[in-house]
């Protein structure tokens, strides 16, 4: 035992290092800056062990609400997320009318899909083979934010089959595009309010969904009011696993002979 002792404060730091940065995402921290070109910075945050292993993972998209700003949707899904996926968060354009309090909105629903898209195919480039190719695992959206995801998924279900929503884009879904979204390969779609004005809406849309054969989920958060927050977000903690159930990996290439040749590091 006590020729052990001196291995195992060894491994002290060591487990440390692994801790910090899951804790760090449990604090909605880790935040970086994404180039993204003719568009502003985006907000992200790296999967915990992205650099240690050959799994490539999957991409969550959160787009923000009029007068808001991207680092706190990053910061509030981060504590959701926790470090399993890359969790991209575009930034849009900035509003004239406060510009030192540093808010932002999206011009338009084309605006904000341009730069979603762009954003994760820059997200791709520099993490080359990290990144799952196809469709992002979740577009989540709150307020405007909401609104321009839902338009997104009813105009393109096949891109954007699973999408979260908070306290908006429950008015686009008439029976027709919740049953196009079905036909077209839309999966699920997740409504989560902290107002009674958006739980009523949500409920009557969710079961307008169902009927349509499309998985729908609901949470109310009662008090917390046209916001975000661990009240409503942790209550839509199942609509993220079931986002992030599986991670792929890479493939290995092989050599002539029929040998495989380990990826790339």
């Amino acid at each position: 035992m006590r020729h052990l002792l001196p291995r195992l404060l060894a491994l002290v730091p060591m487990l440390a290092v692994g801790a910090a940065p899951l804790e760090a995402w449990a604090r909605g921290g880790s935040q970086r800056n994404l180039k993204i070109p003719r568009f502003a910075p985006a907000v992200f945050l790296e999967p915990i062990k992205t650099r240690t292993n050959s799994i490539t993972y999957k991409a969550l998209i959160a787009l923000h609400g009029n007068f808001d700003r991207p680092s706190w949707q990053c910061e509030e899904w981060a504590k959701v997320v926790r470090g399993r996926a890359f969790l991209l968060c575009p930034r849009g354009m900035l509003r004239r009318d406060a510009p030192r309090q540093r808010r932002f909105t999206y011009r338009s629903t084309a605006a904000a899909r341009r730069e979603l898209e762009a954003g994760l195919a820059a997200l791709r480039r520099r993490f080359p083979g990290k990144v799952e190719s196809g469709p992002p695992a979740l577009l989540m959206g709150f307020s405007l934010g909401a609104t321009y995801a839902s338009r997104m998924a009813a105009a393109a279900p096949q891109r954007y089959p699973r999408v979260l929503l908070l306290e908006g884009g429950h008015t686009i879904w008439t029976a027709q595009r919740a049953r196009r979204f079905r036909r077209k390969g839309g999966k699920s779609v997740a409504f989560g309010c902290g107002t009674r004005w958006c739980a009523r809406r949500s409920k009557k849309t969710c079961k307008r969904l169902r009927r349509a054969k499309v998985s729908c989920r609901f949470a109310y958060a009662p008090g917390l009011g046209h916001s975000y927050g661990p009240a409503l977000t942790k209550r839509l903690q199942e609509v993220i696993d079931e986002a992030l159930k599986t991670h792929r990996k890479r493939p290995t290439a092989r050599h002539p002979g029929g040998r495989k040749r380990a990826p790339a590091p």
